[in-house]
């Protein structure tokens, strides 16, 4: 291995370009979504596409197209990440040696678990506001599909994102009539919410009772009322429609790279360690409300992506860490054996990589730092809603979506985004 390492070593310039060569782009993305220039971010997200980073090149785009109201090539994205993802397979063991012990950033993206699970939520989202109930619900058996591999015991994620995953999945099943796979979903996604110390939303409260009540289940119904403190609903109408408002607030949350670096003074041999910190950029929402003629919903945080972001990276650091001091463990070997071959040689190995050495921070920056959600539900007809959204500072934002029709059973879903 010490050969090829030490030509591999040899290219990290290259490497540490590569690496620099997703975070300039990225950053650009960030720069331009500010100031409200989707073109912009849609062209400077071209420089992501590459072989390495093909899975989150497209997960990028597919959001800046949501961004950018073309669901449809949001859609053809998504299914591209997901297919890439679905694809990738664990490389040989010399490889991954090899890889890790060059640079993080050697390494083919993968999207954690919390990420697929948002690819599955974004596009449940892009189906519903296309308006295909049944192709939504194809993601969201996904979605259950994925958590059972996952933990084939509880079904649940390891760092989050799967409680509002399962409870967007419930209101998908039962939009598509099919309450017993909705029970499901909604009774895993209270259970998710209260095993990550996070509020199990008001809505999702009522429409776990309802479907409890509808389905006959008296016995688990009252636990769940004594367990949420509520003491009486109102059943859902038979001739009722909801309107579904999902606000994606903020700019999700980044990766910023941290260096520690040192020198043995009996050797000159160089020593560094570069390890990635969340830095969450805020969530400027912080009330919702929904208002058709005489009705009105509120809405709540209903996901913290940066709050999965902080539990995954937290589990990872050990095993990072360790890497990165095997890292410097092997660059001074292979240094040595470089050094026994020609003196300059073996300065040359070891400053490449102590300059090269970088931690990954790669992540699917264009997701929000929350997702917002209300539902209203409406008597069958038409409607000229109105959304409210309360900033930071005082500041409220009333959007106009145009004019919904509702249909009795039917769902209708709109998207508003606050930065």
């Amino acid at each position: 291995m010490g050969g090829r390492l030490l030509s591999v070593l040899l290219l990290l310039p290259v490497l540490g370009l590569a690496g620099c060569a997703v975070s300039q782009p990225q950053d650009r993305i960030e720069d331009r979504l500010r100031a409200n220039d989707t073109a912009g971010a849609l062209e400077a997200a071209e420089r992501l596409d590459s072989r390495r980073n093909q899975a989150l090149y497209r997960l990028e785009r597919g959001m800046l197209l949501r961004f950018d109201g073309d669901l449809q090539g949001s859609v053809d994205e998504f299914e591209q990440a997901k297919t890439l993802l679905g694809q990738l397979e664990p490389i040989s063991l010399s490889e991954t040696v090899t890889d890790w012990a060059v640079a993080e950033t050697a390494d083919t993206y993968q999207a954690s678990v919390h990420e697929r699970l948002l690819l599955h939520v974004m596009q449940m989202l892009n189906f519903l506001e296309l308006g295909d109930v049944q192709a939504a619900r194809v993601e969201a058996l996904q979605v259950d599909l994925g958590l059972r591999r996952v933990d084939p015991v509880d079904g649940a994620a390891p760092h989050g994102g799967d409680a509002f995953a399962r409870y967007l999945s419930g209101i998908v099943f039962e939009g598509s009539g099919d309450r017993s796979d909705a029970l499901i979903a909604y009774r895993r996604a209270a259970q998710r919410y209260q095993a990550l110390n996070q509020p199990v939303p008001r809505d999702l409260q009522v429409s776990l009772l309802r479907l409890l009540d509808a389905l006959g289940l008296p016995d688990e119904r009252d636990r769940w009322a004594e367990t949420f403190g509520i003491t009486s609903w109102r059943p859902a109408a038979p001739d009722t429609g909801r309107l579904l408002l999902i606000v994606q607030s903020g700019l999700g949350p980044r990766l910023v790279e941290g260096t520690v670096a040192t020198q043995d003074p009996r050797t000159g041999q160089l020593y560094r360690i570069s390890l990635p910190s969340v830095r969450r950029q805020g969530d400027p929402t912080t009330a919702l409300r929904i208002t058709a003629d005489d009705r009105q919903a509120d809405g709540e945080r209903v996901e913290s992506v940066h709050a999965s972001v902080d539990r995954w990276l937290d589990a990872r650091i050990p095993l990072l860490t360790a890497r990165a001091l095997s890292r410097n463990v092997v660059r001074h070997q292979v240094s040595a054996q470089a050094r026994d071959e020609h003196a300059g040689l073996g300065v040359l190995v070891n400053l490449v990589g102590f300059l090269f050495e970088q931690a990954d921070t790669r992540l699917w920056r264009t997701l929000p730092d929350s997702l917002w959600m209300a539902r209203l539900d409406l008597p069958a007809g038409e409607y000229e809603p109105e959304f409210r959204i309360s900033r930071r500072g005082g500041r409220d934002e009333a959007v106009q979506p145009g004019a919904v029709t509702i249909e009795p059973g039917g769902l209708v879903v709109r998207t508003v985004t606050v930065r």
